[in-house]
């Protein structure tokens, strides 16, 4: 269980790490003059919800430590942020992963909620919150489809 702990964790960190990475790169760091906040925040995300959630989350945190608004958004949240029209040519390539058996769709997003809903475990540990040997199975898989489509796709902007 230790080890599928800091798989979720690890992948959370990553997945969360390269969405950003990637709208910084796409819509840039510069500062919008209308609104006075970077491009990659104000053209990368069009959820209002999604930036006051953020916002909302980062302000409840003491300001000594406090971390850029990127940290305090979810898993599901980074969802919506991929499939936005403007990001989605930007990131179908490392995040478009079909689950075993899925076809037919345009977004395979679907590992997402799963992947959510595991992260729960270890976020909120109780010994009534354990993984099953389908979450184990999961894990591993999702770990090597997401690192090996990461990897091909840096190799690529190298």
């Amino acid at each position: 269980m230790a080890e599928a702990n800091q798989d979720v964790i690890g992948i959370n960190r990553d997945l969360t790490d390269y969405v950003f990475e990637v709208l910084k790169q796409v819509h840039g760091e510069h500062e919008i003059k209308s609104s006075g906040e970077k491009a990659y925040w104000e053209v990368g995300i069009e959820s209002a919800r999604t930036k006051a959630e953020a916002y909302r989350r980062q302000q409840d945190e003491a300001q000594e430590t406090r971390r850029p608004r990127e940290a305090y958004v979810d898993t599901i949240e980074l969802k919506h942020i991929v499939r936005q029209k403007n990001n989605w040519d930007h990131f179908k390539n490392a995040l478009n992963i079909p689950m075993p058996g899925e076809k037919g769709k345009v977004y395979y997003l679907d590992w997402m909620d799963k992947f959510n809903a595991l992260r729960r475990i270890p976020a909120h540990s109780s010994s009534q919150r354990v993984y099953t040997e389908e979450d184990y199975t999961f894990l591993s898989w999702l770990k090597s489809e997401l690192y090996e489509r990461l990897k091909a796709v840096r190799a690529k902007r190298s």
